[in-house]
């Protein structure tokens, strides 16, 4: 077989990320909040691998009040960036953690009377703090009959502020379905009961959600104070979804080398794909260490020149091998689309989370810290990674 390389350029993978499509996004969730309700952005796991800092600040330029992340040391990463907006921590801290959430002004989420306990020993001064209630998603132990008493139990030890309380949705985002229809609607009747006890109780609440963005589009009576989205801020193309949201993530590569290959050959690991018939195969420069699925391995489709491309063979670690007979006059060094828009033709992240069985979420949070991220705004220098 007759291979060609590049002598001159190392090609691999990068993704290009939008930020003006980001700040879009947001203005759009704002206008759904309105002016008496608040919107906060979630940008945990780096903003669902689009960037933690740079889509931070394109969802604050496009109107976000608030940032919500996962854990402490992304809180720490946006503080030192400058951003000065509210953060809160969706998942309960460590208690190590105490000195920093003071410190950098960090608003966590507890639900655990232990933690609860063990945290109030090590401060010093009141802490700022939100509650989580569970009210069918089954990922916190506090449930609605036992808020009361652990409200009660956070303000004896006088060491914290509550200013929210919070739950979240197991099947807001399942359209057309008349049981996940019951399911949100009960989770949504619990939350409010839950509210009326605690203010029978004497608790009151600044500010009072459950609407992440399931909810924002099926369900704007759980709208209540605040609203809250993450995957709607990228605008990835899903079925439910009807708002005029835009793609904010394209995902790209080069085509590493061209070869003809003749009938019967096995491509790959294993062999697991045998041409039938004299081809042409191109290598692109992206593979399952760089976040593709191994389980996208002889079958799914690229964009060459506009055009679709099959891959053949199992996907490797660093490259993939895709059939381009079809395509004319190609070369080393042309643009390979994995996720995104060339000529009329596009592959969206849900495209490829429902060939191998997951959520289009799952698809580009997995993109590896190991590829690039461009971003096209002059909210972050043009080629910086993260």
């Amino acid at each position: 077989m007759n291979r060609s390389y590049s002598e001159k350029c190392f090609y691999r993978c990068w993704a290009e990320v939008d930020l003006a499509a980001t700040t879009h996004n947001v203005r759009v969730l704002r206008g759904m909040a309105g002016p008496d309700r608040l919107l906060m952005i979630c940008v945990k796991a780096r903003a669902y691998g689009h960037g933690l800092v740079p889509v931070a600040k394109a969802a604050l330029a496009g109107g976000a009040d608030r940032l919500c992340v996962a854990y402490v040391d992304e809180g720490v990463e946006l503080r030192q960036a400058g951003i000065k907006c509210p953060i809160q921590l969706l998942l309960e801290p460590q208690v190590s953690s105490a000195a920093d959430l003071h410190h950098y002004n960090l608003i966590p989420t507890l639900s655990s009377p232990k933690l609860v306990q063990r945290l109030s020993e090590l401060l010093t001064e009141p802490l700022t703090i939100q509650v989580e209630v569970d009210t069918g998603m089954t990922r916190v132990d506090l449930k609605p009959k036992d808020v009361v008493s652990f409200l009660n139990m956070v303000k004896s030890t006088g060491k914290f502020k509550v200013e929210g309380i919070f739950s979240h949705f197991s099947n807001s985002h399942v359209a057309n379905d008349p049981v996940s229809r019951v399911i949100t609607l009960n989770q949504l009747k619990s939350f409010l009961e839950t509210l009326a006890n605690c203010r029978k109780a004497g608790h009151q609440f600044a500010l009072t959600h459950i609407a992440s963005s399931g909810a924002v589009v099926h369900y704007p009576e759980a709208y209540l104070d605040m609203i809250r989205s993450g995957f709607l801020v990228h605008g990835i193309p899903r079925s439910w979804i009807h708002l005029p949201l835009k793609p904010a993530l394209s995902w790209k590569s080069r085509v590493k080398s061209v070869f003809k290959v003749s009938g019967g050959q096995g491509v790959g690991y294993e062999r697991s794909y045998i041409t039938p018939h004299n081809t042409t195969l191109a290598t692109v420069a992206c593979g399952y260490a760089d976040g593709y699925p191994h389980q996208l391995s002889s079958g799914t489709e690229v964009l060459i020149q506009g055009r679709r491309a099959r891959v053949v063979g199992r996907v490797g670690m660093n490259q993939m091998v895709v059939d381009v007979d079809h395509i004319d006059q190609i070369e080393i060094g042309n643009e390979v689309v994995l996720i995104g828009t060339q000529g009329e033709n596009s592959i969206t992240a849900n495209d490829l989370a429902k060939q191998v069985g997951t959520t289009p979420a799952d698809i580009v949070c997995k993109i590896s810290m190991c590829v690039p991220r461009v971003y096209l705004s002059d909210l972050s220098e043009n080629g910086s990674v993260w």
